[in-house]
C-alpha cells in the first residue's frame, strides 16, 4: 500500500495555509502600493525641484538682461551727452570765429575809409 499512500486531507490545515497565503499576498500588495506611492511622491518632489531650478535660472537671466540693458542705456546717455557737449563747444568756437571774422571785416572797412584818403591825398 505504499504505492498509493496519501495523507489524509485536513480541512483546518488547508484553511490555515490558505489564510496565511492570502495574508502574505495582502502584505505584498500593501507594500507594493506603499512603494508606488513613495516613488510617485519622490517623482513629484523632483519635478518641483526641477521647476524651481528653471524658474531661478529664468530669474537670473532676466536680472542679467536688465542689468545689461541698463548699462547699455547709461552708455548711450553718456555718449549722447558727450556728443552734445562736443557739438556745443564746436558751435561756440564757430561763433567766436565768425565774430572775429566780422570784427576784422569792420576793422578793414574802417581802415580803408581812413587810410585811402590819406594815401591818395
Amino acid at each position: 500500500m505504499n504505492r498509493g499512500t496519501t495523507t489524509p486531507v485536513d480541512a483546518e490545515g488547508l484553511a490555515e495555509e490558505l489564510a496565511r497565503s492570502r495574508a502574505a499576498d495582502d502584505v505584498r500588495r500593501a507594500d507594493e502600493l506603499t512603494r508606488v506611492r513613495a516613488q510617485a511622491g519622490h517623482d513629484r518632489d523632483r519635478a518641483d525641484v526641477a521647476t524651481e531650478v528653471r524658474l531661478a535660472e529664468l530669474d537670473r537671466a532676466e536680472r542679467e538682461a536688465a542689468a545689461t540693458a541698463t548699462a547699455r542705456l547709461a552708455r548711450m546717455y553718456r555718449e549722447a551727452k558727450e556728443a552734445g557737449e562736443r557739438t556745443r563747444i564746436t558751435a561756440g568756437l564757430a561763433r567766436s570765429g565768425e565774430a572775429r571774422a566780422l570784427r576784422l571785416e569792420r576793422l578793414r572797412v574802417a581802415n580803408l575809409r581812413v587810410l585811402v584818403p590819406v594815401l591818395l591825398g
